[in-house]
């Protein structure tokens, strides 16, 4: 029986999965913000590369999401890297409202960028005659928003898991088909063929998934508590965990 270890200490000779060591706390300051709002005002008070490293790389793929629904793949790239040029040369953070929920932020800062970069971009190339959309136009259904940022949050969570529980991250990623690069859709694997994979039998295969799936859970809270602060996490969880379900069934149950 496995019991709480870690699917690596079943291994078969030859396996690809080692004993891994896990982080101390202490490795983990940037999990440890308030919120998400705080390191948003640091990126305008200190515009460090860092920080702006650090928010690139956890909204790029909720960004290129939204942009992608508003101007269309063949724009998506392009405006995406223009986006970050706009958040970093203009005053919308320091605008910003922090009593709004980050997404809300996020999504109202993404339709006024779209439109003015279309009638920049697009309406420019084909012609001045073209007529620039309406700002209405931009806009998203509620459960489509909801989808897009279920999304980002579960890749930040599954980030979190590659640090904490590389060898629980993994497992779910081979068995759900989970990737943690935007919009590369990987193929889900049979319990039988995670195990081969991961060199291991298929008893550990299913142990380790019921550990994955709380482990994994404990970070999605964990980021939605930085996300939208601990008193609203009860309301938000289960949308997110709703959406994520509709996504890859089962890997919230």
């Amino acid at each position: 029986m496995m019991g709480d270890r870690d699917l690596s200490t079943s291994r078969v000779p030859g396996s690809r999965l080692g004993r891994t060591g896990r982080l101390r706390v202490d490795e983990q300051a940037h999990s440890t913000l308030a919120t998400y709002w705080t390191h948003v005002g640091e990126l305008d008070q200190s515009r460090a590369e860092s920080a702006w490293t650090w928010f690139v790389e956890r909204y790029r793929g909720f960004v290129r999401g939204v942009l992608r629904r508003f101007l269309g793949d063949a724009h998506a790239d392009a405006a995406t890297d223009d986006f970050w040029t706009y958040l970093f040369t203009s005053k919308v953070l320091s605008k910003a409202d922090r009593s709004r929920r980050l997404r809300a932020f996020l999504v109202g800062v993404l339709r006024n960028f779209a439109h003015d970069w279309r009638r920049a971009h697009v309406s420019a190339q084909q012609g001045e005659d073209e007529e620039a959309p309406d700002r209405e136009t931009f806009d998203l259904h509620e459960d489509e928003e909801m989808s897009l940022w279920a999304s980002n949050v579960l890749r930040n969570a599954l980030v979190e898991m590659e640090r904490r529980w590389p060898n629980s991250a993994e497992v779910l990623r081979s068995f759900y088909g989970l990737s943690l690069a935007d919009d590369r859709p990987v193929e889900p694997l049979s319990v039988s063929e995670t195990a081969k994979r991961l060199g291991c039998n298929t008893n550990a295969v299913h142990q380790a998934l019921h550990r994955g799936r709380k482990r994994l859970r404990s970070c999605l809270e964990a980021e939605l508590a930085r996300l939208v602060g601990r008193e609203e996490t009860a309301t938000e969880i289960p949308l997110i965990l709703s959406a994520i379900g509709r996504q890859t069934p089962g890997l919230t149950d």
